[in-house]
């Protein structure tokens, strides 16, 4: 929310404030007086009378991690200001200011192993699956938002993701030539790619992956308008936890307050003992 007041003693006339979104965030909507283009992040106040106040709310995505800043000036005016000069871009003065806000990110992980029975457990004594490649996509644009080697213990982590809905698929052509097929997958689609939805804080463990030994399997593509995923990545929204229409903190007068709260959400899948 930005809060623009004329401490007077004039009319302030063709009054611009520039609000640029930093990367991280994405406009979906805004309210209030005056104008907003997202474009230019320009604000067209136009006449403000000597003692009154007008607000702009900007609704926003967050599409980024960790601190980001927003910055908000005076950019121009038809009459002098006594105190400060629009467009100057010095932060001292009262007709710019700026916040800065943490976005709350979330994680998943879980591990590959070779299921030397082929039955779909984890049983006591089967090996886990190093140096395969785990990629996770982002649904909405099918762009790779993460990569990584498993471990020794055959385990993949990716952290600090941007909340929204993805994809964690296995790179099957970096799977051992002792692997011959699927054996567990966390969904019913033995396909080797799995959907995840992570807001804001939460910890997803538990992806896992089993394969059967044997001579070696086809690679997995990346996911695309024509995968059998069980949706269409084009006609997803990378949400972040926040409602379209719903104003985020992203202007000059702004108190934060709360506590941020991690959720672990296990997937379940048979183990023996």
């Amino acid at each position: 929310t930005l809060t623009l007041t004329n401490d007077g003693p004039s009319t302030a006339t063709d009054v611009l404030v520039d609000d640029g979104l930093p990367d991280g965030l994405r406009w979906v909507g805004d309210s209030g007086g005056g104008a907003y283009d997202p474009d230019t992040g320009r604000w067209f106040v136009g006449t403000l009378a000597a003692g009154r106040s007008t607000t702009l709310q900007i609704a926003t995505e967050i599409v980024g991690t960790g601190p980001i800043t927003n910055e908000a000036s005076v950019l121009d005016a038809a009459e002098p200001d006594h105190d400060s000069s629009p467009g100057n871009d010095d932060a001292t003065e009262d007709d710019q200011d700026a916040v800065t806000i943490t976005a709350l990110t979330a994680a998943v992980q879980g591990a590959i192993w070779l299921d030397a029975d082929g039955n779909g457990t984890n049983d006591a004594g089967e090996v886990p699956i190093p140096d395969v490649t785990v990629l996770l996509f982002a649904a909405a644009t099918g762009d790779v938002a993460g990569s990584d080697l498993t471990d020794a213990e055959g385990r993949y982590a990716f952290r600090d993701v941007a909340p929204g809905r993805y994809v964690v698929v296995i790179d099957e052509g970096t799977l051992p030539d002792t692997v011959a097929g699927r054996s567990f997958d966390p969904d019913p689609e033995m396909d080797g790619t799995h959907p995840v939805d992570l807001a804001p804080g939460d910890a997803t463990a538990d992806v896992d992956f089993g394969y059967e030994p044997g001579a070696g399997v086809a690679s997995t593509d990346p996911p695309d308008e024509t995968d059998d995923l069980g949706f269409s990545p084009g006609d997803l929204l990378a949400r972040t936890g926040l409602s379209t229409g719903t104003p985020v903190v992203t202007g000059l007068i702004l108190l934060l307050a709360g506590a941020l709260v991690v959720t672990l959400v296990r997937r379940r899948r048979p183990r023996s003992t």
